[in-house]
């Protein structure tokens, strides 16, 4: 919420006056007055990127992105890999069910449970836990050098 305009309720507004863009700019590049950043290319610029990219930048990742320009360091980040899109499916990595009769008891140890209905409450649980600890969030947090959301 904007406290001015909270404030200022009920006052009357000035008509907004829009200003026509100009076409001829880069097309990669935002036409909202930002300036691209021109300063220097450093280790500490280097860190500041990838502290706000990445989960935990290692040194060989400063390292890998201090050899690159700032464009090419932007660009490697952002533009991911087709391979790199799909996380991998979620494993069984938690005990059977204690009711014998229960299709997840047929899939065996380290094999993805995602085609395979279950029928036991704490199964359910313990899926939502593997998903989190080996499935999906494991492979966001651990993403390389590419950003993934």
């Amino acid at each position: 919420m904007d406290r001015r305009d909270f404030l200022t309720a009920g006052k009357a507004k000035k008509a907004a006056t829009v200003k026509p863009a100009s076409f001829g700019a880069s097309p990669s590049r935002t036409l909202s007055g930002i300036n691209p950043y021109t300063g220097p290319w450093t280790t500490n610029e280097v860190i500041h990127l990838l502290k706000r990219t990445m989960f935990g930048a290692t040194k060989a990742d400063v390292d890998f992105f201090k050899s690159m320009t700032m464009d090419q360091a932007v660009a490697a980040i952002l533009n991911v890999p087709a391979a790199q899109l799909t996380p991998p499916p979620p494993l069984k990595n938690y005990a059977n069910s204690v009711n014998p009769a229960d299709p997840d008891n047929a899939i065996p140890a380290g094999q993805t449970w995602v085609n395979t209905n279950t029928n036991d409450g704490g199964v359910n649980g313990a899926r939502v836990l593997s998903f989190k600890t080996g499935g999906w969030v494991n492979w966001l947090t651990r993403t390389g050098i590419y950003w993934r959301s």
